[in-house]
């Protein structure tokens, strides 16, 4: 059985946010207004570092079961860096976005979370488990996409550029649902994920393209 080791996205992206800050640190400001500003986008990591840490998922071989276990470590990290945003950016746009995916998303992970408490999975041979390797593919190419990525250091302009790549590794693996998953359940919210982004992903893009 394989095990597919998931980086958490919102440490991605509270890191990046750091380490920008941290260079502009260096830099000489000129006013406290400045000092202030910058200090606004530290993010801090004392209790982040431990929750936010490398998460282990194991691949059952049941691509619903695996499906949905995904998708919850897939929107907790949404959710995670929507939070951040919303702590640190400055758009009020990019804010009531961020909260709309937390309250999307966590609705979601409760609706994932019910459906595999009460999942029976099926018997399977042995040499089945490891015939589906789309979900960590997907995920793996997601997170080298968004840590390739070269951040600004603005809160609101880092979250939409690596939460495009994110919602669009969403809607892949919603495709794949549908053409590999069962469960009816699971192919409707599959499909709802894959409404629901691909509209998010035009604003997303809208909202970037007016940030400079």
């Amino acid at each position: 059985m394989k095990k597919y080791v998931i980086a958490s996205a919102a440490l991605v992206f509270a890191l990046a946010i750091q380490s920008c800050n941290t260079e502009s640190k260096k830099e000489t400001t000129t006013t406290m207004e400045g000092m202030e500003n910058k200090d606004s986008m530290n993010m801090d990591h004392s209790n982040t570092e431990g929750t936010h840490n490398m998460s282990a998922m194991k691949m059952t071989g049941d691509f619903d079961l695996d499906f949905a276990n995904t998708m919850v470590v897939h929107h907790q990290s949404a959710v995670e860096m929507a939070k951040e945003v919303i702590a640190k950016g400055s758009n009020a746009e990019v804010k009531t976005l961020a909260q709309n995916v937390v309250t999307a998303q966590e609705a979601e992970i409760a609706q994932f979370k019910n459906i595999t408490a009460n999942y029976k999975m099926p018997e399977m041979k042995e040499e089945s488990k490891d015939a589906h390797n789309e979900l960590g593919e997907i995920m793996e190419k997601m997170e080298t996409e968004m840590k390739g990525m070269t951040k600004t250091g603005n809160a609101d302009k880092d979250f939409l550029m690596m939460m495009i790549p994110h919602h669009k590794s969403a809607v892949t693996m919603g495709e794949e649902q549908l053409s590999h998953g069962k469960n009816l359940e699971l192919k409707k919210m599959a499909q709802k994920i894959m409404n629901d982004q691909t509209a998010e992903i035009k604003q997303l893009e809208s909202l970037l393209s007016k940030i400079k």
